[in-house]
């Protein structure tokens, strides 16, 4: 992990879409992160990259539990997508 690069950018970028941050992993691309995020309201997790130069969010695969209030299916998707991408 680059401890150089200010995650606090990721956050607030992962915050102002209405998400909450819950964490990055670095890719094969030094310019590039994974993020992982929640939306209680929309009930969903995404796995986002996110471009460190750009600080821009791009790329999101969306893990949906639209029709319950168990999340655990969701977030074990989002959890794996995140450790998958590269």
């Amino acid at each position: 992990m680059s401890l150089d690069y200010d995650y606090h950018k990721v956050a607030n970028k992962v915050q102002r879409v209405g998400y909450e941050f819950l964490g990055t992993k670095e890719t094969d691309d030094s310019n590039i992160l994974v993020v992982l995020a929640h939306s209680c309201k929309k009930k969903e997790y995404v796995t986002w990259l996110f471009n460190k130069e750009s600080c821009e969010l791009f790329s999101g695969e969306y893990f949906g539990y639209y029709f319950s209030d168990d999340d655990k299916e969701a977030k074990d998707m989002a959890y794996r997508s995140l450790s998958e991408r590269d």
